[in-house]
Parts: C-alpha cells; structure tokens; sequence
C-alpha cells in the first residue's frame, strides 16, 4: 500500500493481482480518529478528524511482526539467515551465467537453494513454537493463525523443493525417483497417528457371523496408500495365520494375507523385490524403475486374483479393494482416500508401470483430483491454495497465493526470484523479472518496517539488479525499457532505505558511506548503476544530515568535516564562523577543529573550499608558533653545540620551523599555492622570523630567503597604504622590529655564503 496526504482525509492505494501479469489499482480514503476495533460500518462513517495515522497497517500477520515481541525475534533471525542463502545463491548464479547458454546449469543449483529454505523456514516455525507458549488471549490467536500460515509454508516450499528437482537436470550418479519423494512428503506432513485410534478389531460380530469392521480396513487402506508398511504390517499380522483374528478370516483369507505380506514386505523368487526393499532402495540412491516392473509382474499378484475371485473368505471384498488400490485404480483411490491430496500421490505412486510417471503427469493427476473433490472452487484464503499451484504447475499462481493466502511477501518474493532464474514462470522472460521485482520490492518494504533490517534489505537491493537479464529472447524495446524501469525502482529503494537510516555516530555514517547507491559495486567490481542513472547523491545528503546535526550539537570543526565531504554551499559560512572561534580559542581549540584538518589531510589539497584551507593555515601557523616559543626559551648557547643532544633536535626543529615559515610566504614555493597563507596573515608571520634569526643557527636562511622575507614585508607596508589605513604605535614598532631582525638575518646570511665561497 502507499500512504498520500491529500487534504484532510488521507488516501490509500491498494495493488492486488490481476490476470495475468495485470495489477489491479484501487485507491480509497481512510478515516482518521477510528478505533482498530471499530467495524467497517463504523469506519464508513466516521468523519476525518485529524488523528494520527500510526495505526493505518496491513492487518495481517507477517506485516505486524515488528509489534509483536513472541514474534520479532524469531522472524528477524530468520529474514538475516534467509538472505544470506540468497545472497550465496545470486552470486553462484551470476559466476554461471544469467545467459540461455547457462541455464542447465543454473537450474541445477536450485534445488539445493530451494532445500536450504524449506530447513530455514522449519527452524523459524520451531522457534516460533518455543515463544507462543504463555500469551495473552490476543496474541495467543494471532500466534494459533500464524503457526498455521507458517506449517502451510514450510509443507510448500518442501513440495516445491521436489517439484523444481525434478523440472532440473541432475548430475548423473544422483537418482531420484518423483513418487516415492511425494509419498515421503506426504509422510512427513500426515504422520501415521493420524490414522491411529480407531477401533482395533478387523472383524465385528452379527449373532454368529463376522463381517469386517470398515473403520479398521479404512484405517489399513491409508496406511497402504501413505507407504507407512510397519503400520500396515502390524494390523495384517492381526488377521494373519499366526494372529488372534486368523480362525474369523477363514483358509482363503489367511492365504491372502500371507501373500500380501509377501508383497509388502518379503521377497520373491529370483531375487525379487518388496515394496519395503523398493523403498529403502530409493533412499540409497538407486534407480527402482526396472525393479518396480518385476514388483508389478510377480506371481503373487495373479495368486490374490484367484483367491479373491473364489469368495469364500469375510475379508474377500476388502482384499480385492486393497489389491485394486495397490495396482492403481483410479476409482478404488477415490472413493477411499481422504483427502484429494492423498489421490494425487497414491496414483503417481502405484499408477506407474512401464512408463515412469513425471511433473506432466503430477499436474494431470492433481487437475483430476481436485476437479473429483470440488476444489478448483477458489475460497478466500485457502491454506491449501499453494500446494494446488505447486502440484498443477501453475507457478505464477503460486507465487501470487503465497502472499494473498498465507500472507507470506518472504516466500512469494524468494519463489518468484527461483522461477526468474530457472525460467519457470510462463509467457516470456520479461513477465518473471517484472513479477520477481513486484514481490521483492514489497518484502523489502516488509524488511524496512525494522530499522534493524536495512542491511538485509540492501542486499536484496544489490541482488536484484546484479542478476537482472536485459532483455528477453525477443529483445524487444519494450523490454529494454521495463529493465531500465527495474532498475531505476531499485535505485530509488536503496536511496530510501540507506537515507531513512538513523545516524548517531561518525562509524555509522561511515558505514552507510559504503552501502550507498553510488558505492556500490557488482560482482566484477563494477559499478552497479552508472553515473547517468544517479538523480539524487545519496552520500551527500547522509553526510549533510549527520553534518547539521553535528552542528546543532556544538560540534562545528566535526560538523565542518562532514560538510565539506558533501560538497554543501553551507560549507563557506560555518567555515568562515569556525575559523572565528579557532582564532579566538582558548588552548583546545586546535583540537577541536582535528576533524577539518583530517579531512584537509584526506583530500590532499585537491578542491578544497578556501574557508576550509584558511583553517589548515592557522594551523600550520600555530605549530610555527610553538617551535619558535620553544627555541626562544632554550639557551642560545646550546643550540651552537653540536655534541649536546638537546640542542641538535632544536636544530633541527628551527630548520622545520624556518622551511614552514618561507612556504607559507612563498605562494609559488614547490606549487604549493593552495598551502600559502593569505597576505594579511603575514605581519603575524614576519614576527616569528625574529626569534629565528636570533637563535644563531647557522645557515638557517639563505639571502635569498632573507630578501622574500623583505618583500613580503614591504608587500605589508604597502597595503597600509593601499587600505588609507593609519598604523597604531604597536604596530609601528612591531613593523620596525621586524625589518631590524631580517637585516640582520640578511647580512649574517651574506657573510657566511661569501665565506662559503
């Protein structure tokens, strides 16, 4: 849904599916100021008031897990495990190929995917479990309908699992054997208690006649059509020749159960097999086909015929009702299955016969179920709605009722991005990828419902667009454009995911610096959109953000930083006002303004705002100033004696302090223009040349040296002049002190290079 303010009365606009690859758009008002608890009626007719629209939501439980604890948790281990699996499983694809030439290939990495959410989505429904226990009444029915829709997600994606297994090429020492995988699954989903519980005599009595009991023999005939032989050896054991019940069944009826026993769970002559040795085959990995045909042509089958045909046991029909089931008949299935379900898989299971029974197969025998049982009748949120998809085939459906009957965008989104891949979906390419993007964008809404969850949803961000093909095999404009449509949804999703994010740290706004759009790079480690495609800098808003907040915390030399970083016009006035406080400051101002001098550092003197750059020069100036206090507290005699220790490093810190000094006159000095102090700074400059020169280091300056300083300082005097501005007697005095010292300097320096010479 997408939430618009227009005026008084907010408006909704609801997508839900229509034909095809259609979107059905339905806009409405919602009233403000109604209770959650009203009824529609009243929502009708409340007037709009103003009131908070905080509690407008999808009403549906995969959408409210951020409210509630019992479910947040779990949920969120499960989304962050989730996209991991997805995250490995895009990059196996993308070093494959995204290409036709591939997709074999490709399609033979899905059901292993496939197999590590049907895992991941039974641990999330453990979990689940675990945390429902003590709940208020409320929660305590959202939990009962969640557990519900999850069991159905997690018997989905199983049944999903088994049909993209066998839609996909496998490697050639792997068999798998479709009926006997959905007799597993179905084991799995109906266990055998099910069927338990009932009565335990296969025979009522009438005066001194028997007649079988139809609760026991149905109870049997589920535990044949399930494949559960233990069950179905046990209760045949009762009624066998050495069992309680064998003097009610009569010589014919023991002789059929032997032989059915022999069917089920002994061999033959010749090496011939059981429907319990067929089984245990298919879970070693062996190919059963020849060796169902020997099971379907032993002589036992023609034995029971015979003895079914004489007539003269109790148990004559219900053997004869077995044996049919068992050879697959199609009427006997229906008429003593319970479920349509269960008539899917018994007739792939005992249908086959020469010919080995396949997805085709499975999906004409799931139209025929479900069209004998009445339940091709589309009912509003039908449970069972995705498993009908998955046996028909009808894939596009399954995605579409993973989300408007479980309410599950996880499992809708990850199902169409498989089909996407495999090409599974139906009509043409472009349909999968526009129907992949349209799930997983409204999961990744789901996901930014979490501020915990951004980075999951970046991923899915990142994911969709590495993998997303251009073009179908038409090559058609129309799908060229709907890719650079789907990519530009995709750009504009990680501009709001990362620029919503909360920042409260310089680490934080580091990190999302890497996930934004801009930053980001594909598996070759290229850029994932180009530079045309960028509308709006996501870095630059998030480093202005974190900038102005840093600001209104006090923090100007750290807000200064993050600003220049994003290039902001606000830059030349905080800059201006900082470098103010930095001159006027206390000791730690210098400290205070390390963030701006780190970014100064950073970029190198490139493109650097003069503001900023007249921060870094102050600076420099101050550390000049240290030296020189230092040098004209020591004694001068020290600094002469090049055997004292102390004395050689304040040499070498007065040359440091004379190299900085001339760089900062010189603006072409070593093309250091953007390093230069600016020339109302030099008076202050001059003035530290002064303690300098009467340190008495030798060849501290050169007269060529000695001459810059002159010029500068009639560059100084000239611009009193220029300005009409009248100097104060300090000023006067400083000026001729400094002119004093630098002929000095000049003529100390020209006595030692003639001396030189």
């Amino acid at each position: 849904s997408r939430l618009s303010g227009t005026g008084r009365m907010a408006k909704v606009t609801l997508f839900s599916w229509g034909p095809g690859d259609d979107l059905v758009v339905t806009s409405g008002q919602i009233p403000q100021g109604v209770s959650e608890t009203a009824s529609p009626d009243e929502r009708r007719r409340a007037v709009s008031r103003g009131a908070d629209l905080s509690w407008i939501r999808l009403n549906l439980p995969w959408s409210l897990w951020k409210n509630r604890n019992f479910v947040q948790a779990p949920l969120q281990m499960f989304y962050s495990e989730a996209q991991n699996v997805w995250s490995q499983s895009i990059s196996r694809a993308l070093s494959v190929g995204m290409n036709d030439a591939n997709l074999d290939a490709r399609r033979m990495l899905l059901a292993d995917e496939i197999n590590e959410y049907k895992e991941l989505y039974c641990t999330l429904l453990t979990r689940m479990v675990e945390n429902v226990e003590n709940l208020q009444e409320g929660d305590a029915a959202l939990a009962k309908d969640m557990l519900s829709r999850l069991y159905r997600g997690h018997q989905a994606w199983h049944l999903a699992h088994i049909i993209i297994k066998h839609l996909s090429p496998r490697p050639a020492n792997m068999n798998a054997d479709l009926p006997f995988d959905l007799v597993h699954w179905m084991q799995e989903h109906n266990p055998s208690d099910l069927f338990q519980g009932g009565s335990s005599q296969p025979f009522l009595t009438d005066g001194a006649s028997y007649r079988a009991n139809d609760d026991w023999w149905r109870a049997l005939f589920h535990f044949v059509m399930h494949v559960y032989i233990d069950q179905a050896v046990e209760m045949l054991s009762l009624i066998g020749r050495d069992g309680p019940f064998a003097h009610q069944c009569g010589e014919d009826g023991v002789e059929m159960v032997e032989v059915m026993l022999s069917l089920l769970v002994g061999g033959g002559e010749g090496g011939e097999v059981s429907l319990f040795e067929l089984e245990n085959m298919v879970d070693n990995n062996v190919a059963i086909d020849s060796y169902w045909r020997v099971w379907t042509t032993r002589k036992e089958w023609t034995y029971l015929d015979k003895l079914v045909q004489r007539g003269a046991s109790p148990i004559c029909q219900k053997m004869a009702t077995m044996v049919k089931i068992m050879k697959g008949s199609e009427d006997e299935i229906s008429a003593h299955a319970y479920s349509w379900l269960q008539i899917v898989v018994t007739r792939m299971l005992f249908g086959r016969s020469e010919t080995v029974l396949g997805v085709a197969d499975l999906a004409s025998y799931a139209d025929d179920a479900l069209t004998v049982h009445g339940q091709f009748v589309r009912k509003p949120e039908d449970e069972e709605s995705v498993i009908k998809d998955l046996l028909r085939l009808d894939m596009q459906g399954a995605v579409q009722h993973f989300f408007t009957d479980l309410k599950d965008w996880w499992s809708s989104a990850h199902l169409a991005d498989v089909l996407y891949r495999g090409k599974y979906l139906p009509f043409s390419q472009l349909f999968a990828s526009n129907m992949r993007t349209y799930a997983i964008c409204n999961y990744i809404d789901i996901l930014m419902s979490s501020n915990n969850m951004w980075q999951v949803a970046m991923a899915y961000v990142k994911g969709v667009v590495e993998s997303d093909a251009m073009v179908d095999e038409s090559t058609s404009v129309e799908a060229r454009e709907r890719w650079r449509v789907r990519r530009q949804e995709m750009l504009h999703l990680a501009h709001l995911i990362i620029s919503r994010q909360h920042i409260d740290s310089d680490i934080k706004c580091r990190h999302l610096l890497q996930c934004c759009p801009e930053y980001v790079r594909d598996i070759h480690g290229s850029h994932l959109w180009d530079d045309s495609e960028l509308i709006v800098k996501t870095a630059s808003e998030i480093q202005c953000a974190w900038g102005l907040r840093l600001y209104a915390r006090g923090h100007e030399a750290a807000s200064l930083y993050w600003l220049a970083r994003a290039e902001s016009k606000l830059v030349a006035t905080l800059a201006s006002q900082s470098l103010h406080s930095f001159v006027q400051g206390v000791d730690d101002s210098l400290y205070r303004m390390q963030p701006i001098l780190q970014y100064v550092e950073e970029t190198r003197g490139e493109d650097i705002p003069s503001e900023v750059q007249l921060i870094r020069t102050y600076s420099r100036m101050r550390e000049l100033m240290a030296t020189v206090s230092d040098l004209s507290l020591k004694d001068r005699q020290s600094l002469r004696s090049a055997k004292n220790p102390s004395g050689a490093t304040l040499v070498q810190a007065g040359r440091e302090a004379a190299k900085l000094l001339l760089e900062l006159l010189d603006e072409s000095r070593g093309g250091e223009t953007r390093r230069a102090a600016p020339r109302r700074f030099w008076p202050e400059l001059l003035s530290y040349s002064i303690p300098l020169i009467e340190s008495g280091i030798p060849s501290l300056f050169s007269s060529s040296d000695m001459f810059l300083c002159l010029q500068a300082l009639q560059d100084v005097e000239s611009s009193f002049k220029a300005d009409r501005r009248k100097r104060s007697e300090a000023e006067r005095m400083r000026m001729e002190s400094i002119r004093l010292a630098l002929a000095r300097g000049l003529s100390v320096s020209l006595q030692q290079e003639a001396s030189a010479q």
